[in-house]
């Protein structure tokens, strides 16, 4: 067998809207309406410099069962692009773009293949010398909410046909997830009993190699499409040696990524000084990314963001000047690199002390308490908490769960509990509520 290597790619979802975004600039929007698309670009560029030998689409190649002009025109183009290069293209339609959907009547290059939702197929794929190399088995999903286990019609591969590197294209979900739809539902075992060499999946945006040997691959989307999805987004470059041994090779295409910056606030902040604060860690990210990415700004810590005397809105205002300098690749009309505000939120708890308590018997109570917990433990004698925790403490499995605590280190979460429970009573009171 000869050695060669291949593209796994899933979840392209061209033209997909960012979800949760309140974006007012028109040019920030802009390139975000076209980063799915520049994302497929550069999985052309790496599957044509890496060389491999064919390239895998598991699934959601587009983002809505009617696809878009824009997405149906910018795939064929990438496919032809690949075809040109001799690199042959297998791909099945997902729940998001499932084969009962809008399409045009596109006469697609001959090395493309979209697998059947009728059957599972096999495909035999030979190198530019026309000698096998791989066959691929998949099937795609007749419409979108397909619930039945589909690994379940994947044939069981004997040492005969495992000669030929097998390989599996599936949209499914493996065990279980909370932030997807269990579309096509099986488990681990289900997918290594089979005898394939590799399990090429979609579906779950989020980056996993399940199994090795045979592996079982998640390379999660190309395009992160909200601020959960923070990590880097790409494709996975397969190399398989001539004994069939597999090295996974991960190369990030997405054009922009989702982040976060914490800000820690101290006292009572100055405007100016916060501004120079943000700008220097903003200058650190930027030094350390070499993509676009488009930050949430988390202010932490005890200082008090109101004593800035500003209502949201001139929060906002503020902090867009100050990502400004950061923002010049909106503006150059190319895909330069950009660093952009996408919302900012007030994590921060300043402290509360006796004086700023309200004339309430409760809150004074509650005070009190606390104080009185921190009086015992700062006497460094035995405490009511060590005698609750002496039974969990004299158990060996349950001590590695609750270790034993110096004076200082309960009065320090003494006093967290207090401020919190504090400030969560005086916010109740006056009727406010936390909107983030």
């Amino acid at each position: 067998m000869k050695a060669f290597s291949f593209l796994h790619a899933a979840d392209l979802h061209l033209d997909s809207p960012f979800k949760g975004l309140q974006l007012e600039k028109s040019r920030l929007r802009q390139r975000l309406i076209t980063a799915s698309f520049e994302s497929l670009n550069r999985l052309v560029e790496t599957a044509i410099a890496k060389q491999v030998s064919f390239v895998l689409l598991a699934g959601d190649v587009f983002d809505l069962e009617d696809r878009s002009l824009r997405a149906q025109h910018a795939l064929y183009q990438a496919c032809a692009r690949l075809g040109d290069a001799g690199i042959s293209v297998y791909a099945i339609h997902g729940n998001h773009d499932p084969q009962d959907g809008a399409w045009l009547n596109l006469d697609w290059p001959e090395t493309v293949h979209f697998f059947s939702a009728k059957q599972v197929e096999q495909v035999e794929i030979k190198d530019r010398h026309g000698d096998p190399i791989a066959a691929v088995s998949g099937i795609s999903y007749p419409t979108r909410h397909v619930l039945d286990n589909l690994s379940s019609l994947f044939p069981v591969k004997d040492e005969q046909e495992r000669r030929l590197y097998q390989i599996a294209l599936l949209h499914a979900q493996v065990g279980t997830s909370a932030d997807h739809e269990p579309y096509s539902p099986c488990q681990l075992t289900d997918l290594t009993s089979k005898g394939y060499h590799y399990w090429a999946l979609g579906h779950i945006h989020a980056r996993q190699v399940l199994h090795e040997d045979p592996y079982v691959v998640y390379p999660g989307n190309i395009q992160g499409r909200h601020r959960k999805e923070k990590d880097e987004k790409g494709c996975y470059v397969v190399h398989v040696d001539t004994d069939q041994s597999t090295r996974l090779e991960f190369v990030p295409l997405h054009a922009v990524q989702f982040g976060e910056m914490r800000v820690e606030v101290a006292g009572t902040p100055r405007l100016h000084e916060l501004s120079e604060q943000i700008q220097e860690q903003l200058e650190t990210s930027w030094q350390n990314q070499q993509r676009s990415l488009l930050l949430r700004l988390v202010f932490t810590g005890d200082g008090d963001l109101a004593c800035l005397g500003a209502d949201e809105e001139d929060v906002r205002l503020w902090l867009q000047d100050v990502f400004e300098p950061f923002e010049k690749g909106l503006h150059s009309g190319q895909h330069d690199r950009f660093l952009a505000l996408e919302s900012w939120v007030d994590e921060t708890q300043s402290v509360v002390f006796e004086h700023d308590l309200p004339d309430s018997e409760f809150l004074r109570h509650i005070w009190q308490e606390g104080a009185d917990w921190l009086n015992e433990l700062r006497t460094d004698s035995p405490s009511a908490i060590e005698e609750v925790l002496e039974p969990i403490h004299a158990n060996r499995k349950a001590v590695k769960y609750m270790p034993k605590w110096s004076a200082a280190e309960w009065a320090e979460l003494v006093e967290k509990a207090r401020q919190e429970a504090i400030r969560t009573l005086l916010k109740q009171e006056s009727g406010v509520t936390d909107a983030n």
